[in-house]
């Protein structure tokens, strides 16, 4: 989709500018932006239309006759806007939907009513509360979190860090003492999804390398075995909650743009245009 080309933006600020000033200087002004707007309909640009349109409206407000005949000219690029970006909707929802697809067969229902969630069916010792070292977990509206364990020594568990070859390494922000609870002897803690961005970016940037995980407190540390498969699994697990949320936002943006494309036709409708 093309947006203002430098001479348009140019001539739209000048345009613009003129708006502030006498009655006749604002309609001089106003009527450059409609006939730009006009121009950037008849070339299919949509959205540089829009913002013209918008411009005038707002800028333009002395201008009353003409920004009411600019009322057809605004629903008909809310149309096109609409029928521009739907079939790109349509597409964001299908990817998402084969992503999940693809996914989601790795994937398995644990937890109970009040908390359910995916893990990856592979996981090892998968819903073990007591077992040492991290579970992925995916809830029923795509968020992803990362459950970390350290039962025994305790070390004021307050981060994770994943290190590969060299000197490669990421590691959580230390979250505070009352995001970390002591139960039965054991630290537990749960990251969100915005704690773990890092250590997916990390995750992608080096997958399939040799990597090693390391539960890190005030007192001390626990280094974790983690085998490529895990480390694929944890990487699956984000991808998977990441294209959940991606459909959620493509159907709420594929209802959006229908709601706006109804809306502009019937405003042509009442027009006559």
């Amino acid at each position: 989709m093309k947006l203002y080309t430098m001479p348009l933006l140019a001539a739209s600020i000048l345009a613009l500018a003129s708006c502030g000033g006498n009655a006749d200087k604002a309609d001089e002004a106003g009527r450059e932006l409609f006939e730009q707007a006009s121009k950037a309909l008849d070339n299919n640009n949509y959205e540089q239309a829009r913002l013209l349109l918008d411009s005038l409206d707002s800028s333009c407000k002395e201008s009353v006759a003409l920004r009411r005949e600019a009322m057809p000219l605004r629903a008909k690029a809310m149309e096109g806007l609409s029928m521009q970006l739907i079939p790109q909707a349509d597409e964001a929802i299908a990817n998402a939907m084969m992503q999940i697809d693809r996914l989601g067969k790795e994937m398995v229902d644990a937890g109970d009513k009040s908390d359910p969630y995916v893990v990856p069916k592979a996981w090892p010792k998968r819903g073990d509360i007591k077992a040492e070292g991290v579970e992925p977990r995916v809830d029923r509206k795509g968020f992803f979190r990362l459950i970390v364990k350290s039962p025994g020594k305790i070390i004021g568990l307050n981060s994770v860090e994943f290190s590969g070859s060299g000197s490669s390494s990421v590691a959580t922000r230390p979250l505070p003492s009352d995001r970390v609870a002591k139960v039965e002897g054991m630290e537990l803690m749960s990251l969100s999804q915005e704690e773990f961005a890092p250590l997916a970016e990390w995750l992608v940037a080096h997958g399939g390398a040799p990597m090693s995980m390391s539960l890190v407190g005030a007192k001390g540390r626990k280094d974790i075995k983690v085998t490529a498969d895990q480390a694929s699994m944890l990487l699956a697990a984000w991808q998977y909650s990441q294209a959940c949320q991606k459909l959620v936002e493509a159907q709420m943006e594929r209802e959006r743009l229908e709601r706006q494309l109804k809306i502009a036709r019937d405003q042509l409708a009442r027009t006559g245009s």
